[in-house]
């Protein structure tokens, strides 16, 4: 699962069970059609746009046509990043983490500590809903694409 994966389900999961809005994840593919399905309604909003053109799609859809409207940032710094288990890292520097796609190779993940083994960080997903449970809007519906992975339909 990729990061657009990850931010359609905590954008699903934060409508869902913080804002009270239905939401259904579909499989969708191709960044390219994705003003379109907003202009014209398939979906309603989208958390994260990628392609080769989004500069001029951008200018095209936002400023020109005026149909899509940018409502600004999701609300993390776009910074891409690996992020592994610092005892792992350390343990053996000779190890080039230079992308997700180390995690692939058997040599690496061999040197990380396996699932259930390590203490969780944080707090619990469950505590954080309860303390905004309180603070629902009207129910609404929108829709939330991710370029080339789930698509949130929301009714």
């Amino acid at each position: 699962m990729d990061e657009a994966n990850v931010t359609a389900y905590i954008a699903a999961i934060l409508l869902r069970d913080v804002m009270d809005v239905h939401a259904n994840i579909w499989e969708i593919s191709g960044s390219p059609q994705t003003y379109d399905r907003i202009q014209s309604g398939t979906i309603q909003a989208n958390m994260e746009v990628w392609g080769s053109n989004k500069q001029q799609l951008y200018e095209d859809y936002i400023f020109k046509r005026g149909t899509v409207s940018d409502f600004g940032l999701v609300g993390y710094n776009g910074k891409v990043s690996l992020f592994i288990n610092q005892a792992a890292a350390e343990a053996h520097p000779s190890v080039v983490w230079n992308s997700w796609l180390s995690l692939r190779r058997p040599e690496a993940l061999a040197l990380l500590p396996a699932y259930g083994t390590t203490q969780t960080a944080g707090c619990r997903v469950d505590d954080i809903f309860a303390t905004h449970r309180r603070i629902r809007t009207a129910q609404t519906a929108y829709s939330f694409l991710n370029n080339a992975a789930k698509t949130l339909k929301l009714s």
